[in-house]
């Protein structure tokens, strides 16, 4: 049995070092006149390269009206500093990495461009980072990126929105700092699901900005989400089933009384899920208002005039039967049987009653057009941004 023990430890190796070998090491590296102020690099015309690559643990949240967006995930952070180089067999044979404070040693000071809040460094004084005996450095900070984002609703509750996380290095010019993402978009292994949002797609790319004669280099991080509409769908489902149930109105018979009672009820309803989903509507007004306020404000002006009609048809209903219509009335009484092809009897005689009725007829065909018009309209307009 100790032979085979013997046997393993001669073939995989044990760790060897200690923690004096440890101490030793960073007494080492930063007592030869380390200075974490310059960047690392002999030459100094070739630049520093920072490879970058970015894990995304959630989206915290988005705000249409405040414009803000938070992604709570990683940026990770590579280079070579070649000061911290050692050789592992002066530190108990095996000391091939050690942990390293930013407080300690260079660091690429990174902050957001378009912070929605203060500015702050991606990397914190208290972090600690990953140092390799060839001077490798590994730093992997979590943080939440609260930025500026710019809100389109024009397709609310089927938008999409772009938003971008802009990371530079003040201080460093292009010539001084070079970014290179390790992968064209974010590492979603870990992501965590939003219940509002979905991920459509991402990206990384590095964009070079030109001030006068400064050249400097910005990090872009770029997501694409997408509201998660079948919650809205359901909330403004009863809306559509109201309008359409409003023209039932037109085909109550006029005699029961109830049709001014009903059409009011009815307004009264849509007035009211209104008000109930009023702060489901997005505030936004720049660049557009979103097309469902146009929707509903149309189908809330069909209501009104639903219970304009109503109320017109019901006292021309209850006229005297002695007095004829206007010749207009008439003309309208005839155009109606003419659409329900009626033969036009000689003699007929047209009372305020067949007026009524034919308001009703010529209303009900009508506004049911202009209802179905307007839905279709709508979802036409917001087809080309739904995807199924």
């Amino acid at each position: 049995m100790e032979m085979c023990l013997l046997f393993l430890c001669v073939i995989f190796g044990v760790k060897g070092y200690t923690i004096t070998n440890q101490i030793q090491l960073h007494e080492d590296i930063f007592n030869r006149k380390y200075d974490k102020v310059f960047r690392p690099g002999e030459n100094r015309a070739i630049p520093t390269e920072i490879s970058i690559f970015f894990y995304m643990k959630s989206l915290k949240e988005f705000i249409e009206s405040d414009g803000k967006i938070g992604i709570v995930g990683t940026l990770g952070l590579e280079w070579v500093d070649y000061r911290l180089v050692w050789e592992p067999t002066n530190y108990g044979g095996d000391l091939n990495r050690t942990t390293v404070f930013v407080y300690d040693i260079w660091t690429p000071y990174i902050v957001l461009m378009n912070p929605y809040d203060k500015i702050k460094p991606v990397l914190l004084q208290e972090l600690s980072c990953k140092a390799w005996e060839t001077g490798y450095i590994q730093c992997l900070p979590p943080n939440i990126f609260d930025a500026s984002c710019d809100a389109d609703v024009t397709f609310y509750p089927f938008d999409s929105q772009t938003c971008t996380l802009q990371l530079y290095a003040p201080g460093f010019f292009s010539s001084e700092i070079k970014f290179r993402p390790v992968l064209s978009n974010f590492n979603m292994d870990a992501y965590e699901e939003n219940g509002l949002w979905s991920v459509e797609s991402t990206r990384v790319y590095v964009k070079t900005q030109h001030v006068e004669n400064i050249n400097f280099e910005i990090l872009q991080l770029e997501i694409k989400i997408r509201r998660r509409s079948t919650y809205y769908i359901v909330i403004l489902l009863p809306i559509f089933l109201i309008n359409f149930m409003h023209i039932l109105v037109f085909a109550l018979p006029s005699d029961s009384g109830e049709r001014v009672g009903f059409s009011i009820t009815v307004l009264l309803t849509e007035v009211l899920f209104l008000t109930m989903i009023q702060e489901k509507l997005p505030e936004a007004s720049e660049p557009g208002l979103s097309y469902l306020i146009y929707k509903l404000l149309v189908d809330l002006l069909l209501s009104y005039l639903i219970m304009l009609v109503v109320v017109v048809s019901s006292i021309l209903y209850n006229k005297a039967d002695a007095e004829e219509p206007e010749e207009c009335m008439k003309t309208e009484s005839k155009f109606i049987k003419l659409l329900c092809k009626r033969k036009q009897e000689k003699g007929d005689k047209h009372f305020w009653k067949d007026a009524g009725k034919a308001i009703d007829k010529f209303c009900l065909i009508s506004f049911l057009i202009l209802l179905a018009l307007n839905n279709i309209i709508y979802f036409v307009a917001v087809l080309a941004e739904v995807r199924f």
